[in-house]
């Protein structure tokens, strides 16, 4: 069985088989027997079947525009769908674990620019501020995700990172900008992350 790092891609596999389609055809084309009726016969073929993987790969991008606009709609304004993740809210506020537990172990992390907007996009009240998926390696020095990598990608405020220590956690606010602060308050909006 598959996992799903190694389950396959079908826009990569339909450009496969065009380009598989257009090495054959080339093949038959220029051949010997290029003017067997028989060969003509199997270019005719393949001239369809170019056809239909085309049809195919238009109604792919099709569904997948449906597929996002009807998520978006389920969603409602407190999701965000972007790279191939959704992030959502939580019903309650609370703290780090809470999250942790509450997404199973999935609480928000971008990891570049337009996914820390998405979740800026969802912090609209002035002053809120939601926990990410991110703790502090003080053996390493390191701020790692909830897996124990190092994280790639960063947004610090002004000032930031400073405070470390035990119970601190980092925060994205309403701006899109990463702080330190007490992740065992109970105020902490809880984004959940969902690859799709």
């Amino acid at each position: 069985m598959m996992g799903l790092s190694s389950r396959p891609c079908i826009p990569t596999m339909l450009t496969f088989l065009m380009l598989l389609q257009l090495a054959f055809k080339v093949s038959l084309q220029e051949g010997p027997n290029r003017e067997d009726p028989r060969i003509q016969k199997l270019i005719e073929v393949l001239d369809h079947l170019k056809l239909q993987i085309k049809e195919l790969q238009d109604v792919m991008i099709q569904f997948k525009g449906t597929t996002i606009n009807i998520l978006k709609v389920l969603l409602g304004p407190g999701g965000e769908i972007v790279d191939g993740k959704i992030f959502r809210t939580q019903k309650n506020r609370g703290t780090f674990q809470d999250g942790k537990s509450g997404c199973e172990n999935n609480l928000a992390l971008p990891r570049n620019d337009a996914e820390n907007k998405a979740l800026q996009n969802i912090l609209v009240q002035p002053g809120q501020k939601a926990v990410l998926g991110i703790t502090y390696n003080a053996a390493e020095n390191i701020f790692v995700d909830l897996t124990g990598q190092p994280i790639t990608y960063s947004k610090w405020a002004r000032g930031e990172p400073n405070v470390l220590g035990k119970n601190k956690g980092v925060m994205i606010n309403e701006n899109g900008e990463w702080q330190i602060e007490d992740r065992e308050l109970d105020s902490w909006t809880i984004i959940c992350e969902i690859s799709i």
